[in-house]
């Protein structure tokens, strides 16, 4: 972690790695799972931020991130025998897998007054997504391919003066996704899409009253 200042400007660079071993068991009453994996991520972040003025900041930066399950494996033991229960018997093996999900992600946002009460927010970020899917078990089924989403977002803020009644008002828009599991659908042949989107819109409205904070939010998500 580095950080550099120029008065109103910085400068910031981060980064991190991490590794684990999964193994896990459940058995749902149609026979016992094991679900196996050991997976490394890392990633890296630089961010500009630069306060031009009291109406106008900049923020850009770039993000980086690599996640990589191998040996993600996935097996069905046979069905459980209550008169056996100390036996599960013999294991099926139902997805092994490699899996690599990357990213590169550039993004900008400006933030800043629009008039004495009024506050504004715009943000952007364009996320270009690798998914490689190397399956053990059906090769037919690997595949390689980049998405790429945008995600925007906005806000307005009103903030009154504190002599005033009325309360604090942000409306705000906004844009994310998810990555799904690309191994989904390759038992049947029927791969689903990499990316899933929502939409999001928000109203909140604060007011301290006595010291007490009295806050509502209103929120649609599709």
């Amino acid at each position: 972690f580095r950080r550099v200042l120029f008065r109103s400007r910085q400068l910031q660079f981060s980064g991190f790695f991490r590794t684990y071993n999964l193994s896990l068991f459940s058995d749902f009453g149609q026979g016992l799972i094991r679900q196996s994996e050991f997976r490394t991520v890392g990633g890296g972040n630089a961010t500009y931020v630069n306060k031009v003025a009291e109406e106008f900041s900049l923020l850009a930066g770039f993000d980086s991130e690599r996640e990589a399950p191998r040996r993600d494996d996935l097996d069905q033991y046979g069905l459980f025998d209550p008169a056996n229960p100390g036996s599960y018997g013999p294991f099926t093996p139902k997805t092994a897998n490699n899996v690599t999900i990357g990213s590169l992600t550039p993004y900008v946002a400006a933030e800043g007054l629009l008039a004495r009460h009024l506050r504004y927010y715009l943000g952007w970020r364009r996320d270009e997504i690798d998914f490689d899917n190397d399956d053990l078990l059906h090769s037919q089924n690997s595949f390689q391919k980049w998405v790429g989403v945008n995600s925007p977002k906005a806000t307005i803020a009103f903030l009154p003066r504190e002599s005033w009644f009325l309360p604090l008002v942000s409306l705000s828009f906004g844009q994310s996704f998810y990555t799904d599991d690309p191994r989904i659908g390759q038992m049947s042949n029927t791969q689903g899409p990499p990316v899933s989107t929502a939409h999001s819109y928000q109203m909140v409205a604060s007011k301290t009253i006595r010291n007490t904070d009295f806050k509502l939010t209103l929120g649609h998500v599709t």
